[in-house]
């Protein structure tokens, strides 16, 4: 791996450990709410535009587990996600629209 690959990873890593959150202009305050939770998450993001958005859940493995598209609105959305089906653990949930998105992590118990 290049010294800019890991570089970059560990940054990604670092934020999402720390907080648990990470964003870029566009997304800002994305939540999963209740988180720890069961496996019902209401994925909580305020966004400046209005337009298409992609939401992914993805294993510790990188595996995509589910996939929503989504017409997101200025301010504040709510779609939700259901991962009951899936064993306990963390979780990544990637929002993206265009070449803006931001990243969570969940924890299913």
């Amino acid at each position: 791996m290049g010294l800019w690959k890991a570089n970059a990873y560990a940054a990604v890593k670092k934020a999402l450990e720390t907080s648990g959150i990470f964003h870029e202009a566009g997304f800002h305050r994305m939540y999963g709410i209740p988180n720890p939770g069961r496996g019902v998450y209401t994925i909580q993001y305020l966004s400046e535009t209005s337009g298409i958005a992609h939401l992914t859940a993805h294993n510790i493995h990188g595996e995509v587990l589910l996939q929503q598209k989504l017409q997101s609105e200025a301010g504040v959305n709510r779609p939700q996600i259901d991962l009951s089906t899936q064993p306990a653990g963390t979780y990544v949930v990637k929002l993206q629209a265009g070449t803006k998105q931001a990243l969570i992590r969940i924890i299913k118990q």
